[in-house]
């Protein structure tokens, strides 16, 4: 089982590396983790990048394919098995819910082109499907007229987040909101509660960031 293992050294720092089937780290994996180690990348971001290519080799141990041969195809399958966890042999009929936010899966498929971008980098020929204008790499030379060229090579594969509406108060919910920071007693002719807050939060109303629908 292809799986992502912590890894503690000798001055207590952590990072994270990602074993194959014999229990030893994958060579390609791991000279792309400890790259992003050495150039200071934060353990976050190398734990979330040893996740993603967990789940990539996973689903290429599935197909049996060596990650050099990976296709764009196979690419855009680890797309819909991110989702579905299903077998790639297996097609689902109708839809079903997505295991995995689409914002998880960007992050997924960023870290599996990013691994694919460094080897690039090292002058293998692999994934050459990743950029529509050719390897991301920079050769050393450059076509006459070359700075007037802006336009760079662009990711084959994105996964694009559905845009939500954000949530909006509605005027009632507003005053409710006011009144119980402070509230003005006809009788009395007082306030009672907290003015500092209710002040606070008609301030946001009228300012624009305490939004209200329609009621």
């Amino acid at each position: 089982m292809i799986r992502v293992q912590s890894v503690a050294s000798t001055n207590d720092e952590r990072t994270w590396t990602v074993l194959g089937r014999d229990h030893l780290p994958l060579p390609a994996v791991e000279l792309y983790l400890e790259h992003l180690r050495q150039t200071r990348a934060s353990p976050n971001t190398i734990r979330s990048y040893a996740r993603a290519l967990a789940l990539w080799f996973q689903y290429l141990d599935l197909l049996k394919r060596p990650w050099e041969d990976a296709r764009l195809e196979d690419a855009t399958g680890y797309i819909a098995w991110l989702r579905t966890g299903l077998h790639p042999d297996v097609v689902p009929i109708g839809d079903m819910p997505s295991r995995m936010a689409d914002s998880t899966i960007a992050t997924r498929i960023h870290g599996m082109q990013s691994f694919y971008t460094f080897h690039q980098w090292r002058g293998l020929e692999v994934a050459p499907w990743l950029y529509s204008g050719g390897a991301a790499r920079n050769p050393s030379y450059r076509p006459f007229l070359h700075h007037v060229n802006h336009r760079r090579p662009q990711v084959t594969i994105r996964v694009r987040n559905k845009r939500t509406t954000p949530p909006t108060l509605t005027p009632r919910q507003i005053e409710a909101i006011k009144d119980s920071c402070a509230r003005f007693d006809e009788a009395s002719r007082s306030w009672s509660g907290c003015l500092r807050d209710r002040l606070l939060f008609q301030l946001l109303e009228e300012t624009g960031m305490f939004s209200g629908g329609q009621p």
